[in-house]
């Protein structure tokens, strides 16, 4: 059974994702360089019902600690 790409995804996955790097760019602020989508959306083999999103995110400086625990918490209102 094939997935589903970007281009093909459900809406409720785009919008799941676009608030992701919302909140990424929030929360990172001028220390974010980009937000990368990788993985099996990439590759046109998501499946909603049992695929995670993976995303790579570079910054310009390492994170804090305080600045991951921030990014961990705010990561669980996405669940």
């Amino acid at each position: 059974m094939c997935g589903y790409r970007w281009d093909d995804c459900p809406i409720e996955t785009k919008l799941q994702i676009t608030n992701i790097s919302d909140f990424l760019n929030h929360a990172l602020g001028e220390n974010l360089i980009g937000t990368y989508l990788h993985g099996s959306l990439c590759l046109g083999s998501f499946q909603p019902s049992h695929s995670d999103l993976d995303m790579i995110v570079i910054t310009k400086q390492p994170l804090t600690a305080p600045q991951r625990l921030h990014l961990m918490n705010g990561f669980f209102s996405f669940t």
